[in-house]
């Protein structure tokens, strides 16, 4: 996920059933300013608190096992925050040339990989001790970061814009922090996320060369 205000929004969901029709979502009822609040049959969806933090650059991810979310500041630095406080517990230095764009948080190991852009290396942040543990070399313009919790697979984009020109996503193991492979894509990728019930990742490339936008599917081999 990417935003550009300076500051991070929380929205609280509560369910009361099946999620509401597309339409329904779209009437909100009359609120305070500042207390947005949207009501359907089914759901109340309000902005419950906003955390400045200064220069922020967009990668943001979170941890549901600790309840922490990572959100990526200016060059070399990423946020801490509570989500059971709604408060920022500290800073991280990356201590990688580049700006913090893409973060993927590895649950099952309580890991965080952040991709650098326009340098080529993923930050290894240990969530236990909030400290850099090493560097993953990848692809350059690395952006969007995503992690498949039930393979502990983290797919890092490459926009690769300074050697082949095309795109690419590096796969790395996320319980040794290695990189396992690098996989050629469409041009321009620009976003990935993964399904762990297949255990596929789908990438979107964002063409800046006259190509056409396209998706590429990175599913298993068959056997």
């Amino acid at each position: 996920m990417k935003f550009s205000q300076r500051g991070i929004v929380l929205i609280s969901v509560a369910l009361a059933g099946l999620a509401p029709s597309a339409a329904s979502l779209a009437s909100t009822s009359p609120a305070a300013p500042g207390h947005n609040v949207t009501r359907t049959a089914s759901q109340c969806i309000q902005v419950t608190a906003t955390i400045p933090l200064g220069r922020a650059s967009g990668g943001i991810a979170v941890n549901p096992k600790t309840d922490t979310i990572y959100v990526a500041s200016g060059q070399d630095k990423m946020h801490l925050i509570s989500g059971q406080t709604d408060t920022v517990t500290g800073t991280i230095p990356l201590g990688v040339a580049g700006v913090p764009s893409g973060i993927a948080a590895d649950p099952a190991t309580n890991t965080v990989f952040v991709a650098n852009a326009p340098g080529d290396g993923v930050a290894v942040i240990s969530g236990q001790t909030d400290t850099v543990t090493g560097t993953i070399p990848v692809g350059d313009m690395s952006g969007a970061a995503a992690v498949n919790p039930r393979t502990n697979i983290i797919y890092v984009a490459n926009q690769d814009v300074l050697s082949t020109g095309f795109g690419s996503v590096s796969v790395l193991n996320g319980r040794t922090s290695k990189a396992l492979t690098t996989i050629p894509v469409g041009v321009g990728p620009t976003g990935v996320t993964v399904d762990p019930n297949t255990n596929t990742a789908y990438v979107a490339n964002a063409a800046t060369n006259g190509s056409p936008n396209s998706m590429s599917v990175l599913a298993p081999c068959q056997p």
